[in-house]
């Protein structure tokens, strides 16, 4: 009895023995993991520099980050920065408003010096306005303006058409689905109920011009003057806002012969079909049904047309009224003169074909 207890106790002790041992062979091998991970992860890379504009001056609060993450830091008053990057493959944005981002990628770099170019708003160019002409820059009024390469952009017959959703506060609707129909112009909004709320239009210096006769292609300019201060010079007639449309003029050297033209195609998409044979008898039957005063099927008709519902003679309606349309404008210019003398010609095709029958129309 004495041999076998002592026999359990030396088993406990050598169990127990075995179990310490692994704990400290546990422990010790996740230490070592840990020492071994943290020298192989690397604490990340410092870089520096500083930033000129185009003078060679420092900036100051120019943004510089790591692209893709919220890291980043800003130039203090010499333009310089210090900042920490995850590694060689990061890549630094500068960032300041009124200049051009750039982007640097970092590699082996761990000094930087950086120029930012200014972003170019073309502030000399040249702004017709009621008193003459001014340089953007100067320009103090609400006057929006849009050249030539805009106006033609969109195929059209009526070079203020072409001006929709480029400029502020100015609402263009076309009058109709006609071809060559006009449009309805408001800055602003209405000033009036029962008046007209039309802006004037001034072209070439001329009140009152019909700019549904001109080419777009031979307009320079478009001004759009909105608030007081820019159409003040033309009084009560100006109170819906003024429109200065500028033509082309020749341009001193050689003589130049121009041509411009489409041709483009259009159509109803997926227009409902008509309802034909029983389907269109059981629409007619419901609504005198509804109404009270069906008693048979022959009554609800003309007998034209009850003969041909009977012989199966049926009119698709939309096919007969409705065909693709087409647009289609040429334009042969000339220009050329010399520093005295100079002298810009056009001449212009304009035909759009409407989707109705004998809806046209012709400007040469």
């Amino acid at each position: 009895m004495k041999q076998t207890t002592s026999l359990s106790k030396n088993r406990s002790r050598s169990l127990l023995s075995c179990l310490a041992a692994g704990m400290l062979f546990l422990g010790t091998w996740l230490l070592a993991t840990s020492n071994l991970q943290a020298q192989v992860q690397p604490a990340g890379l410092s870089v520096s520099g500083q930033v000129l504009d185009e003078f060679e001056a420092p900036m100051t609060g120019v943004t510089v980050s790591v692209e893709g993450t919220t890291n980043g830091v800003i130039t203090d008053l010499e333009g310089r920065f210090t900042l920490t990057v995850p590694n060689e493959q990061a890549t630094l944005r500068f960032r300041f408003i009124g200049y051009q981002s750039q982007l640097l990628s970092v590699g082996s770099n761990r000094t930087f010096n950086v120029r930012l170019q200014p972003v170019v708003q073309d502030l000399d160019e040249v702004v017709v306005i009621g008193y003459g002409e001014i340089r953007k820059r100067d320009l103090t009024g609400a006057v929006s303006s849009v050249k030539t390469a805009d106006i033609v952009k969109l195929p059209t017959h009526n070079p203020v058409e072409a001006l929709q959703g480029k400029i502020p506060g100015m609402d263009i609707v076309r009058s109709s689905g006609n071809a060559g129909a006009g449009v309805n112009i408001t800055i602003r909004g209405n000033r009036s109920i029962n008046g007209d709320n039309s802006p004037l239009f001034v072209i070439d210096g001329i009140q009152g011009g019909s700019y549904n006769d001109l080419n777009p292609g031979d307009i320079e300019s478009i001004e759009v003057l909105k608030d007081a201060s820019s159409t003040a010079i033309y009084g009560s007639q100006g109170a819906n806002g003024v429109v200065i449309i500028t033509t082309k003029k020749g341009a001193a050297g050689k003589t130049k012969v121009s041509y411009d033209g489409y041709y483009g195609i259009n159509g109803v998409v997926d227009y409902p079909n008509p309802l034909i044979g029983d389907a269109y008898l059981d629409y007619v039957r419901e609504g005198k049904v509804a109404a009270g005063t069906y008693t048979t099927d022959e009554a609800m008709f003309i007998s034209d047309v009850w003969n041909a519902v009977q012989a199966n003679q049926w009119v698709n309606w939309t096919d007969l009224l409705l065909s693709d349309g087409s647009q289609q404008s040429h334009t042969v210019s000339l220009s050329g003169g010399s520093e005295q003398t100079r002298l810009f010609l056009s001449a212009n095709y304009f035909n759009e074909v409407g989707m109705l029958a004998n809806d046209n129309m012709e400007r040469l």
